[in-house]
């Protein structure tokens, strides 16, 4: 028996008992989108391995992100889209850090992203501080991966401002660092993680305790959303994207999912779905 047939717990349940039924539509399409993928993936093996999904899991503390030097991620990302224009593609992700580093005095950590498509390779590096207050990004270089703890699609006006000038290669120093995590967790808690714009109110929130388990193993992990909430109601705004990350206190992000409305040019709809899982890590 293989993977197959997994039982998933979807990230997002609980936004379904929300009020608004374009709302609870919205999250019961992405759990079976989710559920359809992870049944797809999978390998054989014996009937007693743990089947890949997302599991209710124990309480754990989170106090920092595992940032030594060497230390290696590697994702299988998957993208699906529904809808009037459905279509598949898969790619790969490779983290590392690479080394210390001082911004302003503030002791880094440089973590280089691969990011390998079919046609395209990009590479990014960013640089991290473990804070008083939690991990927070300070720097960036190149176009880096697609998945979260990365540099493309955020500070998207320095990102674009170096693009239209040519300097990729340029560092940047963010003038207004992003907050990835505020450490200790504490479920509940919610803060601006600076992302896009101080002015954008786009919210990261610890909202509870999940096992996952992936080709790299079974990880017991905090849930952490990230979502735009201008209205300021504390939940996700029906009309943007809605990230769930699954990161465990000894070995980081283990699995992170994307879902959105799309619109395409000639007026077609779907719902597009990103889902990167940890396939490799070295500690």
């Amino acid at each position: 028996m293989g993977y197959e047939n997994a039982t998933i717990w979807w990230a997002g349940a609980h936004h379904i008992q929300r009020t608004s039924e374009g709302i609870a539509w919205r999250w019961w399409l992405a759990g079976c989108m989710l559920s359809g993928l992870l049944t797809i993936i999978g390998c054989d093996t014996d009937d007693n391995s743990p089947q890949i999904g997302i599991y209710p899991g124990p309480e754990v503390s989170m106090n920092s992100y595992p940032l030594d030097i060497g230390n290696t991620w590697q994702y299988q990302v998957d993208v699906i889209i529904t809808g009037d224009a459905p279509s598949v593609s898969a790619y790969t992700c490779r983290f590392e850090v690479i080394s210390d580093s001082l911004i302003n005095g503030i002791p880094t950590k440089a973590m280089e992203q691969i990011q390998t498509e079919e046609l395209n390779t990009f590479y990014g590096t960013s640089w991290f501080a473990q804070t008083d207050s939690g991990l927070v990004r300070l720097a960036e270089q190149g176009s880096g991966s697609s998945i979260d703890l990365k540099t493309e699609f955020h500070d998207v006006l320095s990102f674009f401002s170096n693009l239209a000038t040519g300097k990729l290669d340029t560092v940047i120093l963010l003038e207004n660092p992003v907050y990835l995590m505020r450490f200790p967790a504490v479920i509940g808690e919610s803060w601006r993680s600076n992302e896009y714009s101080p002015t954008i109110a786009f919210v990261r929130k610890w909202a509870g305790y999940n096992t996952v388990v992936t080709e790299a193993g079974s990880f017991d992990c905090l849930k952490l959303e990230l979502f735009l909430d201008a209205d300021g109601d504390g939940e996700p705004d029906p009309d943007f994207f809605f990230v769930v990350q699954y990161v465990s206190p000894n070995h980081g992000l283990i699995m992170e999912v994307l879902f959105k409305e799309v619109q395409f040019g000639n007026g077609l709809t779907g719902q597009w779905q990103r889902t990167a899982r940890l396939v490799e890590v070295n500690f």
